[in-house]
């Protein structure tokens, strides 16, 4: 069955042959075992689902938390013609049962959703009617409150193995240490699996440290040494704005991307600096999916990350090609104690969560006994406006009411316009037909989109605008007025977040929030804090030994050129050896050799330390990479 998949991979996404790693995944889940997949990011998770849910019988539903990646995902299946949905908290009661109702009758290959949305009443009793090949459970490191982004909706996935007991589970992950491991399998009922790590070695990638009270001066030294693209993680949004409009103006070519920006925007920022017209991204953590660029030559940290899971996919992004890539990472001693207080902030008093709580049930208008499984749009800037909150007291809130389990919170995604008929396409003629006006958009509209009459659709209004020769607001507003008159269910295009209520809502007395849970995550905070402190200010350690025994990984061998390994290559020499062959490497570059013929000029036995050498010196800058 390996061949068809491989076969399935070539045609669909035109790569000869998986990876080692991913073709050692594939062939279990297609052998049908419980598999525990650790790829670190860039490994190509979703090729591991989405090939061999291709070869067998039946639907793979996966489960993933972020909105985003799975309206993401689901496009880049149709744009390959494999049909496949995602049912997202923006989504109405009526289109995901229509979306289930599709799914029971074989409509879909791929079916995803939310952890929330699994526990719902109506998905689990039409799960018991679908035909699922296996189960997809992305983000698998969720489960673990050890986990740096632990969600206890995940803790309740082993559900899924009541409903359809012979179905294999696929988890996947990309950071995971050990605890986090063992969770994963005891929490999803994992039965004899096949754990496979993939490999985490980038033998490519030099992480260095460095502290300095002048980042800007050094990121711009840096930048002007190099002409290949590039990340700048940053704090805040306007810190990642302000910071690639200081760069433009000292003639570096950069952009910058936020969580606050319009999809547009977003978009045009991510394909910009994909196609190379702009070399330097300037970023918050917000730029992390759909950016598997293979020649990012360099990730900088201008921000600091508050754990090392945070900082290994963010830093993981240079040098997927296997190229020579550097991962370098400024800070200060202000930095080291803002992480401090940053994390605190992230822990407010019990008090103050339950008030966010009360603020959330007012604004939704929301009464006690009521509002399991209600989806709201949430616009914090009205929230905050109204009674007089700052955000990150929000969010810092509204992230342990999550934990708790009464509220879900989805990323911020751009949610497409969609349409749904509900009468005959005889009713939606004759209606044309007394109204021309309104008509001729709906023949357009029928001849520019199949699957209306059975499922919700996504369109484009300023297309079909285009081809009907009217505005599109014109056009809107006939599909509002057919949407009022209930010929077709009209659902505009969003761009925000959306809670999700996951229990009835009980009064603010009886609102409980575990001070053990409380003081649990917050000890594991402090412990994941204080790891990502160690590895800042290592000494005399390899930074990717450090990383790689904090995920369990135990290499044979110190990296030879990160940082510290550098330092410890040139203690081999004294200070007037080390400036004579300096000035010696240089004359000899100088007068037109190549590097293997200035290595060749030193005898045998001392050719291995030249070469530590010359690396250690383009490395610092001192010589031009030959």
């Amino acid at each position: 069955m390996i061949a068809k998949a491989t076969a399935i991979l070539q045609k669909y996404w035109g790569y000869p042959d998986f990876r080692p790693d991913q073709k050692t995944v594939v062939a279990s889940i297609l052998s049908k075992k419980d598999t525990l997949a650790l790829l670190p990011t860039g490994g190509g998770k979703s090729i591991c689902y989405q090939a061999p849910g291709l070869v067998l019988d039946g639907m793979v539903v996966v489960i993933s938390p972020l909105i985003a990646l799975m309206n993401d995902q689901v496009q880049g299946l149709k744009d390959r013609n494999i049909p496949a949905i995602a049912l997202t908290s923006s989504m109405n009661y009526k289109e995901v049962e229509i979306a289930l109702d599709n799914a029971v009758y074989d409509k879909y290959k791929f079916l995803y959703v939310s952890p929330e949305r699994v526990m719902g009443d109506l998905f689990q009793q039409k799960l018991h009617d679908m035909k699922v090949s296996f189960f997809a459970v992305d983000e698998a490191h969720c489960i673990s409150q050890w986990g740096f982004d632990f969600r206890p909706s995940y803790m309740k996935l082993s559900m899924l193995r009541e409903i359809k007991p012979d179905c294999p589970i696929l988890a996947l992950t990309a950071s995971a240490p050990p605890r986090v491991v063992e969770d994963i399998k005891t929490h999803l009922t994992l039965k004899n699996e096949n754990f496979i790590s993939g490999n985490f070695l980038r033998p490519n990638l030099s992480y260095y440290f460095m502290e300095t009270d002048n980042k800007a001066n050094q990121i711009l030294k840096m930048l002007k040494r190099q002409d290949h693209s590039g990340i700048i993680y940053t704090y805040t949004r306007k810190d990642s704005r302000e910071f690639a409009n200081w760069l433009q103006s000292e003639g570096i070519s950069a952009d910058y991307y936020h969580g606050g920006m319009t999809h547009v925007d977003r978009e045009k920022a991510r394909l910009g600096w994909m196609a190379n017209h702009k070399k330097i991204m300037c970023a918050t953590n917000a730029f992390g999916m759909g950016i598997d660029k293979p020649d990012v030559r360099l990730v900088m940290h201008q921000g600091l990350p508050l754990s090392i899971e945070a900082y290994y996919q963010e830093a993981g992004r240079a040098g997927r090609d296997g190229q020579k890539a550097w991962a370098v990472l400024l800070y200060n001693k202000s930095d080291i104690q803002n992480l401090h207080k940053r994390l605190e902030l992230t822990f407010p008093e019990l008090d103050v969560i339950k008030h966010m709580y009360k603020v959330l049930v007012n604004f939704f208008l929301i009464s006690p006994g009521t509002g399991a499984g209600k989806s709201f749009p949430f616009r914090i800037e009205e929230i905050c406006k109204r009674y007089n909150l700052k955000p990150f007291q929000v969010f810092s809130s509204m992230n342990f009411l999550e934990k708790e389990g009464y509220i879900s919170l989805s990323d911020s995604a751009r949610t497409p316009s969609r349409i749904f008929i509900n009468v005959s396409q005889r009713s939606l003629y004759s209606y044309g037909i007394k109204n021309k006006v309104i008509g001729n958009s709906i023949e357009v509209l029928l001849r520019s989109y199949t699957g209306l009459f059975d499922d919700f659709q996504t369109i484009n209004e300023a297309k079909l605008a285009q081809r009907i020769g009217v505005d599109r607001h014109i056009l809107v507003t006939h599909f509002r007025q057919l949407n009022k008159m209930e010929m077709l269910t009209y659902r505009e295009q969003t761009e925000t977040p959306w809670i999700t209520f996951t229990e009835d809502v009980v009064y603010q007395q009886n609102l409980r929030i575990s001070p053990e849970n409380y003081h649990h995550l917050k000890i594991l905070s402090k412990e994941r804090l204080h790891a990502f402190i160690q590895l800042i200010e290592l000494k005399n350690q390899c930074r990717n030994t450090f990383l790689l025994n904090y995920f369990g990984v135990h290499p044979p061998e110190d990296c030879g050129i990160c940082d510290i390994c550098i330092k410890n290559r040139k203690k081999k020499f004294s200070e007037n050896q080390y400036q004579e062959l300096i000035k010696e490497i240089q004359t000899l570059f100088e007068s037109g050799l190549n590097l293997q013929s200035v290595i060749e000029k030193y005898p045998t036995n001392k050719q291995t330390v030249i070469t530590d050498l010359i690396s250690f010196l383009v490395d610092e800058g001192i010589l031009d990479n030959q």
